[in-house]
């Protein structure tokens, strides 16, 4: 709202409008029975970036929304449960495969040395 020179007029002109948003798709009470505002958006959109966010930085979420990462985790983080984001803490298992080349011989095994992949020695199915 650039045309409103006054912040705090065009403040409450975009809660205006939010408000009749909400009160038209009758969404102005919360799942708690809790009023719905616009700073309400500031609490969804902190906790989705919890719930949804991959690897998240809480420092740079608590910068972003000009807080600190002490209210994140007292405000926002206290309300998730560990199984809640159990996506994100098995994020980084992966299975890896791979794909013998055609001139290796199926009889041999791929065997894992000092971290390196080896082919075995020919052994009996």
């Amino acid at each position: 709202m650039p045309t409103y020179t006054n912040r705090e007029t065009a403040l409450r002109k975009l809660q205006q409008q939010f408000n009749y948003l909400l009160q038209d798709l009758r969404f102005k009470k919360g799942t708690l029975e809790e009023d719905r505002t616009i700073y309400s958006l500031r609490h969804t959109c902190i906790m989705f970036r919890l719930l949804d966010g991959d690897n998240i930085d809480l420092l740079t979420l608590a910068r972003n929304a000009r807080t600190s990462v002490e209210m994140i985790e007292r405000f926002y983080a206290s309300q998730l449960s560990g199984e809640m984001n159990i996506g994100a803490l098995q994020s980084n298992r992966t299975k890896k495969t791979f794909r013998l080349a055609q001139d290796v011989d199926p009889k041999k095994r791929l065997t894992l040395q000092n971290g390196h992949i080896a082919l075995a020695a020919t052994y009996n199915t």
